[in-house]
């Protein structure tokens, strides 16, 4: 994130309530650093985004990640082209993470990802 926003112009919040990063295995913690390295990607690439905000949130057994943008969005029922996507979900996957996406044309995009 720190890179992004040193050469760029987008506006990053990093919120993490309650979030014990000590508390995550190794391989989950990166895991979601690549997630989140992978829809920085996209923002950069795709979304035209002057903000983002990245939250990590833990709930007993429960750990959420959640990127929003304000960037252009898109149409979530086209079929994407890229395996930017494919590979957030199958990161997401390898620990029972449950991969939503939010987004249509001209309102931005919001993932997240639910690891139980």
């Amino acid at each position: 994130m720190e890179t992004t926003r040193k050469s760029s112009k987008i506006i990053i919040s990093l919120q993490a309530y309650g979030f014990d990063e000590s508390s995550l295995p190794d391989k989950l913690k990166l895991s979601i650093y690549r997630i989140v390295q992978e829809q920085f990607n996209n923002i950069l690439k795709h979304a035209g985004a002057g903000k983002v905000i990245v939250r990590l949130t833990q709930d007993n057994e429960k750990t959420l990640l959640l990127i929003k943008d304000d960037g252009v969005g898109f149409d979530t029922s086209r079929k994407a082209g890229g395996v930017g996507l494919m590979n957030i979900k199958t990161r997401a996957s390898l620990f029972n993470g449950e991969l939503s996406i939010i987004s249509s044309p001209g309102q931005g995009c919001e993932l997240r990802v639910l690891f139980n």
